[in-house]
């Protein structure tokens, strides 16, 4: 079965016409070339035209949920076609409701995450910025941050907690870790990726560190500003702080939540993991490389059926 696609002319193999350039995008993954074949698929809206291929397709939209007189016309002419194929749920439904009664079928548009994206990390990355980590005295309940990310996320592959610290240059880690799984009966070789940076930053350097992390955590035990928080989150980086008395400003921004307890840390790492889940299963499923693919199937399955 070879695909052509059609109803690109004009306007519409415009940069800025929305069905140029995903018909362009369909082109490029399903017929290079794009040579006659034994299935036409219209990228375009619905306009009158004669259908002579032995199957035909069309990927449309309709911003509405009402029929402008104007494309009354519509309706007819989709009824022409083999399978309607439409980015969502909602314009299907208003179809059938204008009287399409031929097959649709919901593939949303993709965009190319690799572009527009945002400088988050692929993976899911705490970040920790503190003084003295590892040794006493610290401002920072910097074993309780270690420890509970431990047992948040045991056995994962796509977390990292970054810890930027300074004025300790003989951290431990290896011997931290390994009193952290005796102590809460952990595989020491499950535990997620640490990485302590110890270098000097410049501003413009903590800014994307800040950018590329997912979540920020300020579990201090007293403070009398923390600007490190300042910093995160007017950067606008999701952020998670112990509540004591002098971080009350902190209340003014709207991308921070506080914690009181150890449990309440635990349950905020991994509700913001389960947010970097969901932002990242959208975006594979939402890309544009997959979606001539799941256009293809689709196809596939009506086109075997006539």
């Amino acid at each position: 079965m070879k695909i052509k696609i059609e109803g690109l002319t004009g306007v519409r193999m415009q940069i800025t016409s929305g069905y140029g350039r995903i018909g362009k995008q369909f082109i490029s993954v399903l017929n290079p070339d794009n040579s006659d074949g034994d299935v036409s698929l219209y990228v375009t809206p619905p306009y009158n035209r004669g259908l002579s291929k032995k199957f035909n397709a069309i990927y449309t939209m309709h911003e509405l949920d009402t029929l402008p007189d104007h494309k009354k016309e519509w309706i007819p002419n989709l009824n022409q076609y083999d399978l309607v194929i439409v980015p969502s749920e909602w314009i299907k439904q208003n179809f059938i409701k204008f009287g399409v009664t031929k097959p649709i079928e919901v593939i949303p548009l993709g965009v190319d995450s690799t572009v527009f994206r945002n400088v988050r990390t692929p993976f899911f990355s705490i970040l920790t910025l503190h003084a003295n980590f590892g040794g006493g005295g610290s401002r920072e309940n910097w074993m309780e941050t270690l420890e509970a990310y431990c047992k948040s996320f045991i056995g994962h592959k796509d977390t990292v907690l970054w810890v930027k610290t300074w004025d300790n240059p003989e951290i431990k880690l290896d011997s931290l870790l390994d009193d952290i799984a005796k102590k809460n009966k952990l595989n020491k070789n499950d535990i997620a990726p640490i990485e302590i940076m110890t270098d000097s930053f410049t501003d413009h350097q903590l800014r994307s560190l800040y950018l590329q992390s997912w979540l920020f955590i300020k579990n201090a035990n007293r403070e009398g500003w923390s600007l490190p928080l300042h910093e995160a989150l007017t950067t606008g980086v999701a952020c998670i702080y112990r509540d004591i008395p002098s971080l009350k400003w902190v209340e003014d921004y709207s991308n921070v939540v506080k914690f009181s307890t150890v449990t309440e840390m635990e349950t905020l790492m991994k509700t913001f993991y389960a947010v970097y889940l969901k932002d990242k299963n959208v975006r594979i499923k939402n890309d544009i490389k997959n979606i001539p693919l799941m256009i293809q199937r689709v196809i596939e399955k009506y086109y075997g059926k006539k």
